[in-house]
């Protein structure tokens, strides 16, 4: 049975320091780490304790912020001829019995195996106690899998995020399995909830991830502003709509029943979505993609060329502008994300539907009506 480690790192190359020589030593048959051309430090650190380096720079391609299923994709066509691949972050330590549990026990290839995630610095206990993508365990023999290798995750989502509760729904519930309860894996604590979701902060791309919308609850960023476009993809198929703020309206593509999505008139049932937007018309993200200039100078250059056909979309800063949808309730309350000191907030339902509501009143950074504050 061979066993192959995928991670993938950029900007974290301390991190790595610590945690790939202890990934090296547990037995893997190869390991693997993705990272970008620019990301000298993590490349350094992979040549020092002699893993597989690939890099990739797809992440960035379209004008996204940092579409980490691309950089595994890249990272799973490297591998030579695995059985098993397990999918870890740069952040994870592996318990140290991980192979001999895996190797000992009898594995199914149709199943996903986790194992819960540990938090340092936190109180005693699992933080991550379901399938996530700190540690996903899969066979490449199945057959869904043979035929999209390498591209086995969906490519849709623009951020870190999205891509592993994809992955997760592509097994039936039954085939989402714990492999163990005694190995569960160490994550460094770094950085509030969603912080780095968005890879370098030193690039100014045209998609960033905003936040998560479920059935009866949305977690969005809130300091968006300037926002122009909506991307939403959901978790379970990886469909996307595009919206245009100020002309589309967002019951168009999203409805809920206070219980599941109906997304594009399909269910997906418990499925989030994965809400991004771009501060560019969709003339001035072609400009900033294909231009070849410098971020900072291409969006200048796509503004001013914009500006001067007059396709300049009006509109308010920090106005999203979407329309509220057939989905509004007046019922809805905000509450703070913890006191992690992220940039997100939590608008929770209070009765069924209400989360186009929730979803407009975030983003546009008016409240929702009747909220009230509280922490949680």
């Amino acid at each position: 049975m061979k066993i192959a480690n995928v991670i993938v790192c950029v900007d974290y190359a301390a991190m790595l320091e610590k945690t790939l020589p202890h990934q090296m030593s547990l037995g893997f048959d190869e390991v693997v780490v993705v990272t970008t051309s620019d990301a000298a430090e993590s490349i350094a650190v992979i040549k020092k304790h002699g893993a597989k380096l690939v890099i990739s720079d797809r992440c960035y391609d379209d004008g996204h912020a940092f579409n980490r299923a691309r950089m595994i994709n890249d990272g799973l066509d490297a591998i030579l001829d695995p059985d098993w691949v397990l999918l870890t972050d740069a952040d994870i330590f592996c318990h140290p019995k991980t192979l001999d549990v895996i190797r000992g026990r009898r594995i199914y290839e149709n199943n996903l195996y986790w194992v819960c995630r540990l938090g340092a610095d936190v109180a005693p206990g699992p933080i991550n106690t379901e399938p996530n993508g700190h540690f996903m365990l899969f066979n490449s023999g199945l057959q869904w899998i043979l035929n999209a290798w390498p591209k086995v995750l969906c490519e849709e989502f623009c951020s870190t995020g999205g891509f592993d509760t994809w992955f997760v729904q592509q097994f039936n519930a039954e085939n989402r399995i714990l492999l163990s309860a005694t190995i569960p894996c160490q994550h460094i604590e770094h950085g509030p909830f969603m912080g780095n979701w968005n890879g370098n902060a030193k690039r100014n791309p045209v998609w960033k991830q905003i936040g998560v919308i479920n059935p009866d609850h949305a977690v969005i960023t809130k300091s968006c502003e300037n926002v122009k476009r909506l991307r939403l993809v959901d978790t379970a198929l990886g469909q996307v709509a595009e919206l245009v703020c100020g002309k589309d309206s967002l019951d168009s593509v999203l409805s809920s029943d206070g219980k599941e999505f109906f997304f594009k008139g399909t269910p997906i049932g418990h499925a989030h979505i994965h809400l991004s937007a771009s501060e560019f018309t969709a003339e001035e993200a072609h400009v900033t993609e294909s231009s070849g200039e410098n971020p900072e100078e291409a969006i200048h250059s796509g503004r001013d060329a914009v500006n001067g056909a007059g396709s300049q979309i009006e509109q308010a800063p920090g106005d999203c502008g979407v329309s509220g949808s057939r989905i509004e309730q007046s019922d809805a309350r905000t509450t703070g994300h913890g006191d992690c000191g992220c940039d997100y907030e939590r608008r929770e339902a209070g009765g069924a539907e209400n989360v186009g509501e929730v979803l407009h009143g975030l983003v546009s950074g008016v409240p929702a009506s009747n909220g009230r504050s509280d922490q949680g």
